[in-house]
């Protein structure tokens, strides 16, 4: 996975344990998962929010993710833990490329205050299709 902040050119992602998103039909139904590093036996239903501390608790707002739609997205609120952490929006979207090789996407990260929006930033993100 690639991320990149706003217009930036540095790539965010981590390279020694890199995330992988597969989106897989089950029967009926398309399927997200994700996990970091090579350990696909430790994935997640997606969406999940993974940090260095290991898988937040999230509230699901919603997911769109239907066979054949070209589009997966997902909103939901994290809060972090102790009393001053602040209520976190993240809004997830992912389309096919184009040559159907990659999924492009953002996520958009909101500070949801008791006042309000208190600001957001949004991340690019690509996977790339592996062979």
């Amino acid at each position: 996975m690639e991320q990149r902040y706003g217009s930036g050119s540095a790539n965010l992602a981590s390279l020694e344990a890199p995330v992988r998103l597969e989106f897989a039909l089950s029967g009926p139904q398309l399927r997200g998962r994700i996990w970091a590093s090579e350990d696909r036996a430790r994935s997640l239903p997606w969406p999940a929010l993974l940090t260095e501390h290991g898988p937040q608790s999230l509230e699901i707002r919603e997911i769109l993710l239907h066979p054949g739609s070209n589009l997966a997205r997902a909103v939901y609120l994290f809060r972090p833990a102790g009393e001053d952490g602040e209520t976190v929006e993240v809004v997830e979207e992912y389309r096919l490329s184009k040559d159907r090789n990659a999924l492009i996407g953002s996520v958009t990260i909101t500070s949801a205050g008791k006042k309000g929006s208190q600001g957001a930033y949004i991340l690019h993100r690509r996977f790339e299709r592996e062979p």
